[in-house]
């Protein structure tokens, strides 16, 4: 523990930041970490931490500059998905399904909708992925049955090693085929649409259900599968292309 408070004060000090907390720098190192653009062995390196911050300003569509400001910090604090961005391929794995029928099932929902509510939403956005994709899906009552299982859970949860972090921040994850798997976070505030302080359901599940499906996250601002939270009714065009091409529907 204390090699790696010592670690980061070596590294923040010799990094650029403009005037944020130590608190601040902390958090943008984890940040770096869990979505994709830093390891922990590249910390050790200052040059390989710059590149990180580079990265980072470059997918955001900020000015490269490998220091960290309020612009920065602004992004990094907003609600969004907890799938990494920086990956190799636009397309998550590069690994689309390959039978065209795919069935999933609902465990465990929020209190804060009705299970028709849940089911409605969920399928609803299926459907706008399969008409992009060519694909059918069958809901099932067995998660035995299913290709992709769907539930709402908070804190550490079964099915993957990365917990939630409790209302704010992380909203939802999925993972690529042929696993397809995606669970939101129980302690956000569900709702159907717009609310102060609430969070859309049918928004996070057409994205988390983009990554299902095998896309990664696009840099297009207003594109459904953009990593931070936004509302998003129908896919955009960047979305379109992006799907297409993985099933060749185009």
């Amino acid at each position: 523990m204390v090699r790696i408070k010592l670690l980061f004060s070596i590294i923040f000090v010799r990094v650029g930041f403009l005037a944020v907390t130590d608190e601040e720098r902390t958090a943008v190192f984890s940040y770096l970490i869990r979505y994709g653009y830093l390891t922990r062995l590249e910390s050790r390196s200052e040059i390989k931490f710059t590149e990180a911050i580079k990265r980072f300003q470059s997918f955001f569509e900020l000015p490269v500059t490998g220091v960290i400001s309020n612009d920065e910090l602004e992004i990094m604090t907003k609600q969004r998905c907890g799938i990494p961005d920086y990956l190799t391929s636009r397309f998550g794995v590069s690994q689309a399904w390959t039978k065209k029928n795919l069935t999933y099932h609902i465990g465990a929902i929020t209190p804060k909708l009705t299970e028709e509510q849940v089911g409605d939403t969920i399928r609803n956005a299926l459907d706008i992925w399969g008409a992009a994709a060519n694909l059918t899906f069958t809901r099932v009552s067995k998660k035995e049955d299913a290709d992709i299982v769907i539930f709402f859970a908070s804190g550490a949860h079964e099915g993957d090693t990365i917990s939630f972090d409790g209302r704010g921040s992380t909203l939802g994850h999925a993972f690529y085929p042929p696993n397809g798997d995606l669970h939101f976070d129980m302690d956000e505030n569900w709702i159907l649409g717009k609310g102060r302080g609430m969070t859309d359901l049918f928004s996070v599940a057409l994205h988390e259900l983009g990554h299902s499906m095998g896309l990664a996250h696009s840099t297009v601002f207003d594109a459904v599968m953009y990593p931070t939270y936004r509302i998003g009714k129908q896919l955009h065009q960047d979305d379109i292309n992006a799907i297409n091409k993985l099933y060749k529907t185009s």
